[in-house]
Parts: C-alpha cells; structure tokens; sequence
C-alpha cells in the first residue's frame, strides 16, 4: 500500500515538471528562421510554440483545429530570454496533437485584444529530427576517399525515404566543406591525404527544418602507398614480395592486408602473418593469373593511418633477380659482354640496360640493349679499365614491371691493339713538326722575305755623296790613262805583198771589224788601251776603263771580242 502511494506521488510530481516545458538554446537557434509563432514537435506525439516579446506584455494563444471546431485557449507560460525579454511558451495537449492536417494557431495581445501573429501549421512540417547516429568513416580503397555511414535518427518513423541529410567536414588545410545528401552512406573525395578529417552530419524531413548537428567524428584519409614506399613484386611467377619502410611514421605495429582474385570474385581481406615481427616485408602466394589488392595499417583504431596500393596482377608487377654471369671479351677492338637471363620462362620478353663507367670517372654511361638477347658489343675506348653492370625488365609487350636490381660489378682492362702505334704516332710528328716550324721560322722568315720582296734603297743615303760633289765650288773629273808605253798607232788597214797575201789570212782585221757593230767600240776608248789590252797584249800596262758603263749585253760582246782578240794574236 506505501509503494502504491509512493508511486502515484512520484508520477504527480514527474508530470507537474513535464508540464512546465523548457526551451533549449539549441532548440531556439534551429527555430530562428521559422515564422511567429515558431511551433517544432521532436517526436510527433507533441507539439510546442512560442514567441519572444519584452518583459511586460501578456498575451492569449488561441488555435482551431478544424475549421467546424471551437477556438481553444493555450495555458501560456513564460520563460526567461535574455535581459528584459521573456519566451512566451504554449504546449499542445496530446489529445490535440494531429498529424496531415493544418491547425489554425494565433496570439492575440491581451491589452489591446489585436491579433499579432496568425499561420497555419502541420504537426509532420515542423519536425525537428535528431542527427543521425552512429557515425563513421570507413577507407574505399582509393586515395584520398572516405566512406561515411550511419544510420537513421531515432525519432524518425514516416517519411523515411524523403529524408535529407547534410555533412559538414574539413581537413587541415581545407575549409568546411557542405554536401546534401540521401540514403545510409556517402562517399567523400577529393579528400586531403594523410590529414585528419573531421565531420559532422544533421537531417530534415522533406527539405523543412534541419535538425541538430552531430557530434564531431574524425579520422585520418587514406594515403599513398609511396608515402611508406610500399612496393609489391614478384621475382618467379609465384611469390609476391611486399616491403615497406616503417622509419616514415611511428604507428607502432604494421599489419598488411590483401584479397585476390583468380576469376572475377573476390576474396575476404585476409591478414598477411610475418614470420619475424621486426622484417617490414610480408610474402603472398600466387598463380600467374592472379590479381591482388594490398593495403597497410597501422596506428590505434581511431587515428590509425591507410596506405594503398593500386589493383594490380601477378604478370603486371614482375621484378626479376639481377642477369648473372656477367662476361666479357675483345673482339676486333669492341667490348663484347655476354650473361645469363633472371627469368628463364619470360627469357624472350626481357629487355636489358647496360651502364659502364670509366675508371676515375664519376657519371655512369647507359646503353639499352635493342632486343632480348643476352649479349652485345660496346665501342669503347681501349687501353682502359671500366666497371660494368647489367639489369634486366620485361617489355611491357605481355609482362611488365620495373627494372630489376644491378647484377654484380665487373671490371674489365681493355688492352690496346697494333693500332695505338697509328693513333700515337701521328700526333707525335705532327708535334715535332709544328716544334720545328717554330723554331727555324723566324731565322728563314727574313731571308725569304728579302728574296721575294726586296728592299728599296734609301735614296738619300745613295745619292748623299753625290749631291755633294755636285755642290761643290770647283769640280774637274779626272781621269788617270795611261797610254801604251812606245805603241804606236796600229793602222786599221795593213798592205801585204801579192805573194804573201795569197797565202797569209787576215786574222787581225777580222778580229777587229769581225762585228762591225763593236766598231764604235774603238773610236769611245778616248786614245787610251782598247777595250781587249790586258796583261795579254804587251802593249798596254794599265787601263782604268773598266767599260762598266756599258750595259750588260754590250760587256758581254765586249769580253768576246778581247778574247778572240787574244787568241789571234798568240797564234801570230
């Protein structure tokens, strides 16, 4: 009996403290766009309007439900605003709560009996839904994406499907973003990789009133792979190495997972289990028909960090082990190498790089070998010492991938042939040459140059001694000839009996007029020794006429004559 009674006093006082409503700030702020009087219902089953006006005034709340209805008086009740404002509260009885039909609502100032506010309202179009629940953002296996699900609000029962919802979300370095959207999830893109986003959601019922902002959701946008060089290669065919580099971010344990296909489904996400915890590689097996999907971990739930990998197949992502037996050999002063392909079953759909290096050099020299044969020739410089490398990568014409690793470092000494004597000497005689014009030039130079352009005489020096004879007061030539001592005049025509004349010749005459031309000769020795006395004629001791006036020709004839002269007379 003391519990019934107990019970009926608890029930009284909790319905005389629902019966004096209270208005939230948030619940005013949502309502601040409506129309006097603003009415909201959260749940359908109740129905709340109110005003604002200063402190002072009273007012009736007066509304009709059906137009062949009686006016029915609202027990207004007020509730403190801001300084000298009051809310003027009205909250419908649950009996006159209807749902598809307008109520006629009004306020009427009680002073002045005026109608201040006046609209018809619906119950359903004043819903204020709650936000959504259960947030959360999920990864969609692309960069930079996320997923965001939830579920209805929980004072939504009709009207489901009209239902509209609006995020709110920014990142780091991007503003607050607003998208409306429909249904349970939505995908988010363009999306700050690596940034933590934050989010918010909100519903209304069939673009009406929007209801509260949820709280705040957060979670960090899926990255690159490259972010943590994540890499997956298959070296055989049949393995798939994954490595990583953990020293990038400090999540803590790294877990890798992968699904696979063969066909056109897919698998569950499986977990990559690590032998040893500290190696950052996990290896997955496989067909060569094989497709993968793998992505990284790592960090607590809420903040944990995404890396993904692009889809990729088995024959997609080959990396072979380097070429080895790496060989070399000289023929006919090329560098030939030769070595043996990483992969024997894709041996004809390798192609293959070459990088050597001089000794004492610091740049690396590539050369692409043109097709898929395991040997080339290099025109190299010989009589050096190279290093040498090779590395192998499929074509891309069926199987593709990247270039494997360098094999092993080979150095080869290159010899030089009987050639370097050609390519030696040549450049020696050329040196001593240009020595030797160098230094005999300057000593011949001068000697050419007066052959070919003689120099012209100082006329003033020439002439210096001769302009002063000349000038001279008394000037007398003189001339020093000697006549012949007791020589008498030798007469031009010489009488010789009949009998001796018959028989003698007449050398001497001949010998004097022989060139008649040469006559003037003995008239021009101005009585002095002719022209042929020399120490050969006894007849002249001296003569200081050296004919060297006369021109070349004329003491050529001249030299003639005395010589014919001279042997005449030794003949006499």
């Amino acid at each position: 009996m003391m519990q019934l009674i107990w019970w009926i006093f608890l029930s009284y006082l909790f319905s005389q403290v629902h019966s004096v409503p209270h208005l939230s700030k948030q619940n005013i702020a949502l309502l601040a766009t409506d129309e006097n009087p603003k009415c909201f219902t959260r749940n359908l089953e109740s129905f709340t309007c109110f005003w604002e006006a200063p402190m002072g005034k009273s007012y009736y709340f007066i509304y009709r439900l059906h137009e062949t209805e009686e006016e029915k008086r609202c027990n207004v009740t007020q509730q403190t605003y801001e300084e000298k404002m009051f809310l003027h509260i009205c909250t419908f009885p649950p009996s006159d709560v209807y749902l598809f039909d307008y109520t006629e609502v009004s306020v009427v100032d009680m002073h002045t009996n005026i109608i201040v506010y006046s609209r018809n309202v619906s119950v359903e179009d004043q819903h204020l839904l709650y936000p959504p629940s259960n947030i959360s953002l999920h990864p969609t296996g692309e960069v930079g994406q996320m997923l965001v699900q939830w579920k209805d609000p929980i004072n939504i029962w009709i009207n489901k499907q009209k239902t509209q919802y609006e995020i709110r979300y920014n990142s780091k370095h991007k503003q607050s973003t607003v998208k409306q959207v429909t249904g349970s999830s939505h995908k988010l893109t363009s999306l700050a990789a690596g940034e933590n986003c934050t989010l918010q959601m909100r519903a209304r019922p069939d673009s009406r009133l929007w209801g509260d902002w949820s709280s705040p959701v957060t979670a960090v946008v899926p990255q690159s792979a490259n972010d943590i060089k994540l890499g997956c290669h298959t070296p055989d065919l049949y393995r798939v190495l994954c490595k990583w580099s953990e020293e990038l971010y400090d999540g803590g344990r790294y877990n890798l997972h992968y699904r696979q296909t063969n066909r056109s489904s897919w698998s569950s996400w499986k977990l990559c289990s690590k032998a040893n915890d500290t190696v950052n590689q996990c290896v997955l097996y496989g067909e060569e028909s094989t497709v993968y999907q793998v992505y990284l971990s790592t960090g607590l739930e809420r903040f944990s960090r995404t890396f993904y990998m692009k889809t990729f197949s088995m024959t997609s992502n080959i990396k072979t082990e380097p070429p080895r037996g790496l060989q070399e050999q000289t023929v006919d002063g090329r560098l030939c190498l030769s070595w043996a392909p990483p992969l024997l079953i894709i041996s004809q759909y390798l192609k293959y790089q070459i990088r050597y290096q001089l000794h004492g050099e610091n740049e690396w020299k590539l050369f692409i070998v043109p097709s898929s044969k395991t040997s080339t020739c290099l025109d190299v410089q010989l009589g050096g010492q190279y290093s040498i490398q090779v590395n192998a990568q499929p074509d891309g014409s069926i199987y593709s991938g990247c270039w494997s690793d360098w094999s092993k470092q080979l150095t080869a000494h290159l010899r030089r042939g009987k050639e370097w004597i050609f390519f030696v000497c040549i450049p020696v005689a050329l040196l001593i040459i240009a020595f030797a014009f160098i230094l005999f030039f300057p000593k011949y130079f001068s000697k050419v140059k007066q052959s070919l352009w003689p120099s012209v005489p100082n006329l003033n020096k020439v002439l210096e001694s001769f302009l002063a004879d000349i000038s001279g007061s008394h000037w007398e030539p003189t001339f020093n000839v000697k006549q012949c001592d007791n020589a008498a005049t030798m007469s031009v025509l010489e009488i010789l009996s009949e009998r001796k004349a018959a028989v003698t010749e007449k050398p001497w005459n001949d010998c004097v007029y022989k060139d008649v031309s040469l006559s003037h000769l003995a008239t021009e020795n101005l009585h002095s020794c002719p022209s042929a006395c020399s120490t050969s004629f006894p007849e002249c001791t001296t003569n200081i006429l050296n004919h060297s006036y006369l021109l070349l020709a004329e003491q050529s004839e001249l030299q003639e004559y005395n010589l014919a002269c001279h042997y005449t007379k030794i003949q006499r």
